[in-house]
């Protein structure tokens, strides 16, 4: 059976760059896809602390439907209702936010916990969550 540090260290090695850019070309849907891919290999042996699927389920409903939805309400709504949706946006720009930071915070403890690190920044988790833990991931591989 693999150990969680094993398993950690299996999760693919990828460009921090390359995940920039699919964050913005994606409208933030990278963000939640990269939890809901890695997140077995950050749940095996994690007992104190799980990643659930919920979190990064409702990230990525968040950010498919402003995504989605930005474009036909830009051309179809005026007045108080564009200015609803935008109001509506950025509650939602606060969500996401929020379930992301919560994510990465919650991935860097089971980093902390179980990997080899010296020290995980905090402030550069809550600045650039998935693509600090990114890096952390690839400068453990070497």
């Amino acid at each position: 059976m693999e150990t969680l540090e094993e398993s950690l260290l299996n999760i693919k090695k990828r460009s921090v760059l390359v995940m920039i850019i699919l964050t913005i070309m994606t409208g933030g849907i990278y963000v939640s896809y990269w939890f809901l891919v890695n997140r077995n290999r950050i749940n095996v042996g994690s007992i104190d602390e799980r990643l659930s699927f919920i979190a990064p389920f409702c990230l990525l409903s968040i950010y498919t439907f402003t995504s989605m939805t930005f474009i036909p309400a830009r051309f179809f709504l005026e007045g108080y209702t564009w200015g609803f949706y935008q109001y509506i946006m950025i509650v939602f720009s606060y969500l996401g936010t929020a379930i992301t930071c919560y994510l990465a915070f919650q991935v860097r403890t089971i980093f902390k916990e179980h990997l080899v690190v010296k020290r995980l920044s905090i402030i550069l988790t809550f600045l650039f969550h998935i693509w600090y833990l990114q890096h952390t991931i690839n400068k453990q591989k070497g």
